[in-house]
């Protein structure tokens, strides 16, 4: 498969909280890889649950290929 989800643990210390998001991956070039996403805190894009994640993936891999070719897995 060459798209997945991982979710993640981050730690406000102002508020003395955490938080959890899932990042969507694509595998390109042989390795995983987040996708940026300016307008999360995190800077990488960000779903509430893995299912949603996963599609945001699906998405982003899509658009890859279309712009560089199929043969990145």
């Amino acid at each position: 498969m060459k798209v997945r989800s991982k979710q993640q643990c981050y730690l406000d210390p102002e508020a003395r909280t955490t938080r959890k998001t899932w990042h969507p991956q694509v595998k390109f070039n042989g390795r995983w890889c987040y996708l940026p996403d300016d307008t999360t805190l995190s800077k990488l894009m960000e779903a509430t649950d893995e299912t949603t994640a996963v599609e945001m993936a699906i998405k982003a891999l899509r658009e890859i290929e279309s712009k560089y070719g199929g043969e990145q897995g």
